[in-house]
């Protein structure tokens, strides 16, 4: 691994640790704002065309579940 990779494993690392850390120490997460879904929608279809475009269609499917499944929160709100 290069310095890079591993800087930015660390990074990854000491995001995902901090991020079970505020879960644990805040219980009671507000629920996801219609902003931030649709910025999430944004970049799901974003990653969509692209998958499409090199032809990665498992990539795809997965990308369609995703986006279905904010849709739905979304039609909740």
């Amino acid at each position: 691994m290069t310095d890079d990779e591993i800087n930015k494993l660390a990074e990854r690392v000491a995001s995902i640790l901090l991020d079970s850390f505020i879960v644990q120490t805040n219980p009671f997460q507000p629920n996801e704002t219609e902003e931030e879904l649709l910025a999430e929608l944004a970049r799901l279809m974003t990653l969509l065309s692209a998958y499409l475009e090199n032809e990665q269609y498992e990539k795809c499917a997965i990308i369609k579940n995703k986006i279905n499944r904010i849709e739905t929160k979304l039609g909740k709100l």
